[in-house]
């Protein structure tokens, strides 16, 4: 692979938006060999991210359970067939062996797949009460739109086992990827989208950390879930709460 062809763009909206400043993700294990370029965005662009979920969240919401496991399902068989592509760039950006970057993209396919099934199952319970005739009910509800910010060790895996709960409860997402694996994490998201995935129920931004504070901080995202160090974790944490957001 070369850096003559801009792999990594934005996902915002269901539109890849292939614009904006560029930078190179080189090879770890070989300084100075570029794996590809990536369009590198600011807080504008997970403005843009963050509004594209929003409208999509009404929508995707209400979708019957039954639709949104035929979706994860699609993801899941799609993952399955791109595996060895999603792999590659992986060992490629990351620098992890082959047979270890193997095994996470089979795991987030099983992953996908897993929520499948949970996507089927009626979030509502009925119990019986100490009143003759009365019932409680309860029922969950999407939160809405949640932040996914991921690390780079584990680029595949993680960003699966936080997207795909979060899609299969109704949610919809705006992911912030590190900033050293954005090929891999582009490559996942054009799973996401020729899955069928709605427009703007998955949102991908790329780009440097300060973009994932942009997330944090918009009272619009109502959930936030974040894997990385613990000072980070606290801040997240402390920005979240305060807003009255979920952590």
């Amino acid at each position: 692979m070369t850096a003559s062809t801009v792999l990594g763009a934005h996902l915002i909206g269901g539109e890849w938006i292939d614009s904006g400043p560029t930078a190179v993700s080189d090879n770890p294990a070989r300084p100075g060999e570029p794996v590809g370029e990536y369009r590198v965005g600011d807080s504008d662009t997970a403005g843009d991210a963050i509004s594209a979920a929003v409208d999509a969240r009404a929508t995707w919401g209400s979708t019957s359970f039954a639709v949104r496991a035929r979706i994860l399902e699609q993801v899941a068989s799609l993952m399955e067939a791109r595996a060895e592509e999603i792999a590659t760039l992986c060992t490629l950006e990351e620098g992890k062996t082959i047979a270890e970057s193997r095994g996470e993209a089979g795991l987030a396919a099983e992953t996908f797949r897993f929520h499948a099934g949970m996507a089927k199952t009626s979030t509502e319970r009925i119990f019986p009460t100490g009143t003759p005739g009365e019932t409680i009910r309860t029922v969950r509800v999407p939160l809405g739109v949640v932040g996914i910010i991921t690390p780079w060790n584990f680029p595949i895996q993680i960003p699966a086992w936080k997207i795909a709960p979060a899609l299969a409860a109704g949610n919809c997402v705006v992911w912030k990827p590190a900033s050293n694996t954005p090929l891999t994490a582009a490559a996942i998201a054009r799973v996401f989208d020729d899955a069928g995935v709605p427009a703007g129920v998955v949102n991908l931004v790329l780009g440097p950390g300060s973009m994932g504070n942009a997330i944090v901080t918009d009272h619009r995202v109502d959930g936030i879930t974040f894997t990385g160090s613990v000072p980070v974790g606290f801040g997240i944490r402390e920005a979240v709460t305060a807003r009255n957001g979920r952590v």
